[in-house]
């Protein structure tokens, strides 16, 4: 059956009981088997299930936040990977106002209380500093982010002096990058205008006029920190009796399908 190029859109893929012809969008038939696909494995816990949540415990520490991403806005991380399928599905989940917990998610945590996720504080800032002569603009906030890497933290406590009060020359200065067990996606060493933009963020963060930090991390909690998942490929030398991708379900896809299918068209 076809259609002239002329009919309006919302008459073509419209739903039937409003008179529309009931034909499905391309696009939203797109984000459905997205959404629906990663939910699904991760229910069943298969293989593909568990390298969806390394990607996504990987895409966790490359973006610095201390809350899940997908509770959050994805414009507010300018330097999100561009090219990334958890991207994608993360901006049409924001979009569509779906929104999915597990408890497989991998959120990083500081032993110390009142400890800030260098990153988060960038953000607030860039918005509280928007439309003045200190803007922070999304280019800054890139070369920060990379310089944070290059340097393998998350928090303010892991870059902050023995005593707490004020930064550490080595994290100024650019490094030597920290030791540890934890994984960081690897970055090359910070050029010298990654590195001024990074200095300037922290002083305006995190510092005040005497150099000294505003609000610093205080004494240790109990240790809460857990580490990401070890590599995929580690896990698959690990777990080779596990190398089906068969799995019980636990999930109804259909229905969840079409869940998504009428969240997103209406």
């Amino acid at each position: 059956m076809g259609y002239n190029r002329h009919m309006p859109r919302v008459v073509i893929f419209g739903p039937a009981k409003y008179g529309g012809s009931g034909l499905a969008d391309a696009k939203v038939e797109q984000t459905v088997h997205l959404i629906t696909d990663m939910i699904t494995e991760i229910q069943r816990s298969t293989l593909v299930g568990k390298q969806f949540v390394f990607l996504i415990a990987n895409y966790q520490r490359f973006l610095g936040s201390s809350h899940h991403f997908f509770s959050q806005n994805p414009d507010d991380f300018p330097y999100k990977p561009a090219n990334s399928r958890i991207t994608l599905v993360w901006g049409k989940m924001y979009k569509h106002d779906i929104s999915i917990n597990s408890e497989n998610w991998w959120i990083p945590q500081s032993p110390r209380n009142n400890d800030t996720a260098i990153m988060d504080a960038f953000i607030l800032g860039q918005k509280r500093l928007r439309g003045s002569p200190a803007a922070i603009s999304d280019t800054m906030l890139r070369n920060a982010n990379a310089v944070r890497l290059y340097l393998r933290c998350t928090f303010l406590s892991e870059i902050a002096s023995h005593n707490l009060t004020q930064i550490s020359d080595w994290a100024t200065s650019g490094g030597p990058p920290l030791q540890g067990s934890e994984s960081y996606p690897a970055q090359p060493a910070p050029t010298d205008r990654m590195l001024s933009h990074w200095r300037q963020l922290l002083r305006s963060c995190f510092l005040l006029a005497t150099n000294l930090i505003a609000q610093p991390p205080s004494h240790p909690l109990p240790p809460t920190q857990t580490l990401p998942p070890a590599s995929f490929t580690t896990y698959l030398l690990e777990h080779a009796h596990e190398l089906s991708i068969m799995g019980t379900g636990v999930l109804n896809q259909d229905s969840t399908a079409s869940f998504l299918a009428d969240r997103i068209s209406s």
